[in-house]
């Protein structure tokens, strides 16, 4: 076998041995699609706990009531251990909450330099941060504590190379089922022209669900505010959108 054959294998096997677990992700052309009751029925697998009981374990109160309103129409409600969990920085500041925060950039499409350093400047203030949990054990906030999102794949090569190895970093195929407390999330696009696919991708309702309820303690999205006026050409689009706005209010102007 050639040198260069055997280089291909290697790279082959590794993208076998490294690919995420995919999952069916919601766009426009669901209602035609003949297996969009499968996908449905695996949409509703991965949070039966929140659907059916409409109870989370896992998000703080201030986190949860996000995810709520956005996804579950004020059905879903943190239990009462969860309301414990507290983040607090070395000055005893609280840094619980979940909501965005504006990244000034424009042209980006699939790799955002300027969330990168956003995004790292972020780790660099909740690192040493204490955290404790729903149980009443506390622990000082490193690296393993934190996890980055973000919607496309050139978006996470580049954050992985600028972060410490330590954070976990993925789309949000990689993160299914998976808490931290911390979740900072990268929406990436500068704004709804340079948008690489559809609306209904980036601003999936289920997409957003996954990233920002990973969080235990504070969800925190990074995106440019062009992107919160992204022009929409149906009232569904116009729900989709309103969900990330819903998110800039939601935190305010503090966090």
């Amino acid at each position: 076998m050639s040198a260069y054959a055997r280089h291909a294998r290697k790279v082959f096997q590794t993208f076998l041995d490294e690919r995420p677990v995919t999952r069916p992700e919601p766009v426009s052309a669901c209602t035609l699609c003949r297996w969009k009751t499968h996908c449905k029925a695996e949409w509703d697998r991965d949070d039966s706990l929140a659907l059916v009981a409409g109870i989370s374990r896992r998000m703080h109160p201030t986190v949860c009531s996000y995810i709520s309103s956005a996804v579950y129409e004020g059905r879903l409600h943190p239990d009462e251990a969860a309301g414990t969990q507290t983040l607090t920085d070395a000055a005893g500041t609280s840094l619980v909450g979940a909501g965005v925060r504006p990244v000034i950039h424009t042209g980006r499409s699939q790799v955002s330099p300027e969330e990168i350093a956003a995004i790292k400047a972020r780790i660099d203030a909740v690192l040493g941060a204490t955290y404790r949990s729903r149980n009443g054990a506390e622990r000082v906030i490193g690296h393993g504590d934190i996890l980055v999102v973000a919607p496309y794949n050139a978006q996470v090569n580049a954050l992985r190379a600028a972060l410490p190895s330590a954070v976990r970093v993925g789309t949000v195929d990689r993160f299914q089922g998976q808490e931290a407390p911390v979740c900072l999330v990268s929406m990436t696009t500068s704004s709804g022209e340079e948008l690489p696919r559809d609306i209904e991708f980036l601003f999936s309702l289920n997409r957003i669900n996954v990233a920002v309820s990973r969080a235990q303690a504070s969800a925190m999205v990074f995106a440019s505010p062009l992107l919160l006026e992204t022009p929409c050409r149906t009232v569904a689009e116009m729900a989709l959108v309103n969900a990330l706005c819903l998110l800039r209010e939601h935190g305010g102007e503090a966090f």
